[in-house]
Formats: C-alpha cells, sequence, structure tokens
C-alpha cells in the first residue's frame, strides 16, 4: 500500500527527456525546461521602458477633467476610454478618485484653491516690478561702493 507504482513509457534510446538532461548537468528540472532568454532581451526591453517613461504623454489638468468627466457619462466604457487616450484604468481611476475628492472639499467650503488666471497675471506683473526694483538697488549699491573705494583710494594718496 505504501509503494508508488511508476510507469515507464517507452522512448527512443540513447534520447533523454529536458528533466533528465538538467539532471544530468547539474540544473534543476524545473529551470531546465524554461526556455532561454538571452541578456540582450531584458536591455531592450529595460531600454524600451525608460523610452515611454520618457516620452509619455503628460495631461494638463483640464485633459484629466474631460477624460474623467467622459467616464463617469458612461457613454463609452472605462477601458475604451482608456485605450483612446492611451492611459491605463488604474491611472483613470486615480483622476476619478481626485475629482471626487476635489469636488467634495470644495463643496464643504474648503477655501483652499488654485489661483486663478487674472490673479497669477496680477502677480507676475508685481513679481516683475520687484525684481527691476532690486536690480536697481543693486546697481545704486554698486555705484556707492565704487565712490566709496575711490575716496578712499584718494584719502590715502593724499597722506603719503
Amino acid at each position: 500500500m505504501g509503494t508508488k507504482k511508476t510507469i515507464k513509457t517507452p522512448r527512443s534510446a540513447g534520447v533523454a527527456t529536458p528533466a533528465e538532461r538538467g539532471a544530468a548537468d547539474g540544473v534543476s528540472p524545473s529551470s531546465a525546461i524554461r526556455p532561454f532568454t538571452p541578456s540582450v532581451r531584458t536591455k531592450s526591453e529595460a531600454l524600451l521602458k525608460e523610452i515611454r517613461r520618457n516620452t509619455r504623454k503628460i495631461y494638463s489638468a483640464e485633459q484629466k477633467i474631460i477624460i474623467v468627466m467622459e467616464g463617469i457619462r458612461g457613454e463609452v466604457s472605462i477601458a475604451e476610454l482608456c485605450r483612446r487616450y492611451g492611459i491605463s484604468e488604474t491611472t483613470y481611476y486615480a483622476w476619478n478618485k481626485e475629482f471626487i475628492e476635489a469636488g467634495k472639499r470644495r463643496l464643504s467650503g474648503d477655501e483652499a484653491r488654485q489661483a486663478t488666471t487674472s490673479e497669477v497675471t496680477e502677480l507676475r506683473k508685481e513679481n516683475h516690478k520687484l525684481k527691476e526694483a532690486l536690480a536697481d538697488m543693486v546697481i545704486r549699491f554698486d555705484i556707492v561702493k565704487k565712490i566709496q573705494e575711490i575716496r578712499d583710494r584718494h584719502s590715502t594718496e593724499e597722506d603719503i
């Protein structure tokens, strides 16, 4: 009852199975069956992955909203929508979650928001004016410094 029966199958004389070849070479049977994948393939895959990472499309906030709204409308399946825009479903659902959370915060009276376009242009103008004023002050400081150096040189020459 405790003995196993082994069934022998007929095979060609002198031909070893992949498992037997692996065992004879000192390789485990499971790795003897795996196909050979050269390191060039992994390098090329890594290169392709890097290229895709560096050239992937970056969507603006408006584009993300449009994509999420299309998904919410339900006219097209999420899978089809993601294929159309070249994004993963995980990315879509992350954008969807951000969209819903932002809406909840805004409706609950959260006043922390981004500046409007007019506020941004106003801030840019003010920033430009401040940079000009700073540049003017630096130039004036340099002039005063040079005048002081000239005075110091002339006063030391007269003392000699």
